[in-house]
């Protein structure tokens, strides 16, 4: 039956199916509710009946308390045959305490089984049996139990109340089918007229092709927007077609119109199906239909320039077109009138309706043949001209080798003989700071001899008094403490020297305190600015230990420090050095040289640190000092330097450099 309406209903209109299936769907809609209605009407009528019965049951049981209590048989039964007026009851039943009936009422036609005292007598109860009620509740009388009042129905308000239901859901089922039918023609308006003028227009179009036709617009529903849709795939359809009008006039256009020589290959029989003017041309024919028909084997040179025939070529190159290779390969054609050309061919492989074809592309190479022929002559000529020019660059090498090799050595020459120069400055300061110590020692040891002659004079003569002893006394003991001081003070000149010397000389690595070798270095190089209104200020704290080299590091203060009291320094100036020095959180050492001097202009800065640059060249100046720095802070220490000046306020050198050198 199923596939029987399924079949009826695809053959029927969109209306016809539209109303059958909103009338099926009213249906089980309604059908659903009507059940489920009835049988909460169902229930809503039982629980009614039964606290109907429930409350006559008291009613009757609370009047019949006396009789059962004195035994009045008599009046327990009137009391039962008032139930008599009431349909509902079908009959009602009074059980003693022990559970015997005592009186009864029983409508015609009413069961005998039906007064069955329910246990236990004590509790209230109600049951249904079908469409018949029972219902039993307690006969009391000062609270205490007496007896117990059952009451059973009859299946006539049940009944009644079913077919009242059943005939009120009825009408109202057939009031939503007819308001079902209603909306369905109306709905069915609605969306089949529309839909059909679509379909009517879609059927022009078919007929006529025309895809400027346009189906009418309906609004903003769902039917009109699908019109509007429709509308707009036949403007696309419309337009594809246009771009296709075009692409084919203009595909015709690059073929036919083409200078580049195109034909099409039939892949079965190997011949020329079609092909453009460019290519009758370029093969020497005079109209296109001399050409189709023909194969390129007569059009091609039967040998080709490797020897090979012409036939075993094209059939292995048509094999791998066939694949789907693009090949770009040269081929010898012979024109209509017998003369030879190159061609260089392409091969493609295109399908139209389904069906294969080659795409042939064909271009005179011929004249690029004979420049290729000229090319390679002019290479044979031109190798040898390499190879005698080779020979005269290598000997040109070796001597530049060799020059470059005596250029380095006299650079390193003059780098260390730029290293002697500061520690001979250090030398010549360190004499100069020895001479005041040690002058001054031989001067108290001479004067202490004289009076050490003196009195061993005054001794030998008996002339020698207390007063005198004591005076010589005083003056030894001044004098071999003048002595021990200035002898201290050459002894730590020469320590400072001795490790500064040390260090420069050895480029030996080892731990050391930064702040210390900077003392050292500095207080060798104080005697440089003792007849200058110049000086050096340290600020490094004492906890900066370092693994590293000591003597790069005394070479860069020397070399900073001289570089700005030559260069950055004037005598009226009251100049001043800074070294401050500073450790970061990755274990980097911050050092920096700052002057308060003349500053370095803006176009010499960038060239501050190339080798032989100086602003004083010829008057003492050699140019690598801070070259010497540089390299020094980037090889020999792992770090970094850099530099910033304002002319006439300062120049500063920043070094950053690992504590523990790489």
């Amino acid at each position: 039956m199923k596939t029987a309406l399924s079949s009826v209903l695809r053959k029927s209109s969109l209306g016809a199916q539209l109303i059958a299936m909103i009338l099926l769907i009213s249906i089980i809609a309604i059908s659903i509710s009507a059940a489920v209605l009835f049988m909460n009407e169902s229930k809503h009528a039982r629980s009614a009946l039964t606290e109907e019965l429930t409350a006559l049951a008291r009613l009757i049981g609370s009047r019949s308390s006396a009789a059962l209590t004195f035994l009045d048989n008599r009046t327990a039964t009137e009391n039962l045959n008032s139930f008599s007026d009431l349909d509902q009851i079908g009959s009602a039943c009074l059980f003693n305490e022990r559970g015997e009936l005592f009186a009864q009422y029983r409508r015609p036609g009413a069961k005998l089984e039906d007064c069955a005292l329910r246990v236990p007598s004590e509790q209230n109860f109600a049951l249904f049996d079908g469409e018949t009620a029972h219902v039993q509740v307690p006969v009391l009388s000062n609270n205490e139990f007496i007896g117990a009042m059952q009451i059973n129905s009859t299946r006539t308000p049940l009944i009644k109340r079913y077919s009242e239901q059943i005939l009120s859901l009825a009408l109202a089922l057939g009031g939503a089918i007819a308001a079902a039918i209603f909306l369905a023609i109306r709905l069915q308006k609605l969306i089949s007229e529309p839909l059909a003028k679509v379909r009517d227009v879609a059927n022009a179009i078919v007929a006529s092709k025309n895809y400027s036709l346009r189906a009418p617009e309906y609004g903003k529903h769902e039917i009109g927007e699908l019109a509007s849709a429709f509308n707009s795939m036949l403007g696309t359809i419309e337009n594809q077609n246009a771009i296709l009008a075009e692409r084919e006039s203009y595909s015709n256009q690059l073929f036919y119109a083409s200078p580049i020589p195109q034909l099409i290959l039939d892949p079965e029989s190997l011949r020329y199906i079609d092909c453009n003017q460019a290519a009758v041309n370029i093969h020497g024919y005079a109209r296109r239909e001399d050409l189709i028909g023909k194969s390129t084997l007569d059009v091609a040179a039967p040998r080709q320039y490797d020897g090979r025939l012409a036939s075993d070529i094209l059939a292995e190159r048509h094999d791998n077109a066939q694949i789907g290779l693009t090949e770009f390969k040269e081929l010898q054609y012979r024109r209509l009138d017998g003369t030879l050309w190159d061609g260089l061919v392409t091969y493609m492989v295109f399908y139209r309706n389904n069906l294969k074809f080659l795409h042939v592309c064909v271009e005179d190479i011929t004249f690029r043949k004979q420049a290729e022929a000229r090319l390679r002559q002019l290479n044979d000529e031109l190798e040898e001209r390499v190879i005698s020019r080779t020979k005269d660059l290598a000997d040109a090498n070796i001597t530049l080798q060799k020059a470059h090799t005596d250029l380095k050595h006299a650079q390193n020459e003059l780098i260390q003989r730029e290293k002697m120069a500061s520690l001979g400055v250090l030398i010549a300061g360190v004499s100069h700071e020895l001479n005041t110590p040690l002058g001054n020692s031989l001067t108290v040891g001479s004067h202490m001899l004289d009076e050490l002659v003196a009195i061993e004079t005054e001794v030998e003569i008996g002339k020698l008094t207390k007063s005198r002893l004591k005076d010589f006394h005083q003056k030894i003991h001044t004098g071999l403490d003048i002595l021990l001081r200035n002898l201290a003070r050459a002894i730590d000149q020469v320590a400072h020297f001795k490790q500064v010397s040390v260090d420069q000389a050895s480029d030996q690595r080892r731990r050391f305190d930064l702040n210390k070798t900077i003392l050292d270095n500095v207080s060798i190089l104080t005697p440089q600015f003792k007849r200058t209104r110049h000086k050096i200020d340290v600020a490094i704290p004492d906890e900066i230990i370092m693994d590293s080299y000591p003597g790069a590091i005394g070479q860069i203060i020397t070399n900073l420090v001289l570089n700005s009291l030559v260069h950055g320094f004037t005598d009226e100036m009251d100049g001043v050095i800074s070294i401050l020095a500073t450790v970061d959180d990755d274990q980097r050492v911050l050092l920096v040289v700052t002057d308060n001097g003349k500053g370095i202009s803006k176009q010499n800065l960038p060239r501050v640190f190339d080798p032989f640059f100086t602003t004083r060249m010829g008057q003492g100046g050699s140019g690598l000092g801070l070259n010497i720095v540089f390299n020094m802070v980037s090889s020999t220490l792992g770090g970094n330097i850099q530099v910033s000046s304002t002319e006439g306020v300062q120049t500063r050198f920043t070094i950053s450099m690992p504590l523990v050198a790489p």
